[in-house]
């Protein structure tokens, strides 16, 4: 017996556990958004003094793009921010799918511990099965660049075949984090040969997934542009010489700009979200099937089995 993976269900999983449980997600969701704007801030809080520096503008003017002080400072930044970003998103992953799959452990949605652990294995997994099979393309793609740097169109092709095998890729190891976080155990290549009777619809999820969010990012760019396009004529008609830019920075332009920043912010966290619940829901699906296929051992010989009830 097969236990059925449902699209349905799958994105059903997200909204259906966030009503449970808003409280829980609303902390989850705000420390996530504090967690990403501190890492965004703080690195441009280290870049702007010497953005700042005439010295170092000097060297950009003159053709140095890389200046030795900048190559510390983004040399530094990446030694601090690269573990951290690292370790956030170990955490952030492990409390969603903690809270995704009814795993949840107390209001406070980060911690370090085995769950940590077994996610940051089995991202590394991950991450190396990705890069195991896009690395011969990897290697051409770099190798038409270096043949002839100035014909970039020539890689497109090869670009395009990379994302459809990052999507297999993708599709196929997405059941892994959250098993580990709903089975407690770390068997990410038990998984992968497991979740092989639902990689079909897993993709088809995935899918319309990717085809909503196209879908209704071009619905709200028709509709920016719509409005956008009026304000920028009228306001063509406040530049003044020597400020081209005066025009731009009318009230209902920056309203403009702010909902454009507000939509994509909003856009990522929710394919974040459904991304995760799909995952979520294979994942419990995997462990059901697997239950039901561990057979019941009968009682000894001579044993009365014991009455329900």
């Amino acid at each position: 017996m097969k236990i059925a993976f449902s699209i349905r269900a799958a994105f059903l999983r997200t909204p259906r556990m966030v009503a449970r449980r808003p409280g829980r997600f609303s902390i989850l969701l705000l420390a996530d958004f504090a967690a990403y704007t501190a890492m965004t801030l703080i690195p441009l809080a280290m870049i702007w003094p010497y953005m700042l520096d005439p010295a170092a503008m000097l060297q950009l003017e003159e053709g140095e793009f890389f200046p030795r002080a900048l190559i510390d400072l983004y040399v530094r930044m990446w030694l601090f921010f690269g573990p951290a970003s690292l370790v956030f998103w170990v955490v952030s992953d492990a409390a969603w799918f903690r809270l995704l799959t009814g795993r949840e452990a107390g209001w406070f949605p980060y911690r370090l511990g085995r769950d940590e652990l077994r996610v940051a294995g089995t991202g590394l997994v991950i991450w190396l099965a990705g890069l195991l099979a896009n690395s011969p393309l990897i290697a051409l793609i770099g190798l038409l660049v270096i043949l002839d740097p100035n014909n970039i169109w020539a890689a497109l092709p090869l670009m395009s075949v990379s994302l459809v095998i990052f999507f297999f890729v993708w599709t196929r190891v997405a059941p892994m984090v959250p098993h580990a976080i709903v089975t407690r155990t770390w068997k990410p290549f038990t998984v992968l040969a497991r979740a092989r009777h639902i990689w079909g619809r897993l993709m088809g999820a995935f899918a319309l997934l990717i085809c909503a969010l196209m879908a209704f990012s071009l619905l709200y760019s028709l509709v920016m542009i719509a409005v956008m396009v009026p304000v920028m004529i009228a306001g063509a008609g406040t530049m003044v010489a020597g400020d081209p830019m005066a025009g731009m920075l009318s009230p209902a332009f920056v309203i403009m700009q702010a909902l454009n920043m507000i939509f994509n912010l909003v856009g990522s966290l929710a394919f974040i979200a459904f991304a995760r619940g799909i995952s979520a829901e294979a994942a419990i699906c995997l462990d059901q099937h697997q239950r039901v296929q561990i057979p019941v051992a009968p009682p000894p010989s001579g044993e009365a089995v014991p009455a329900a009830g």
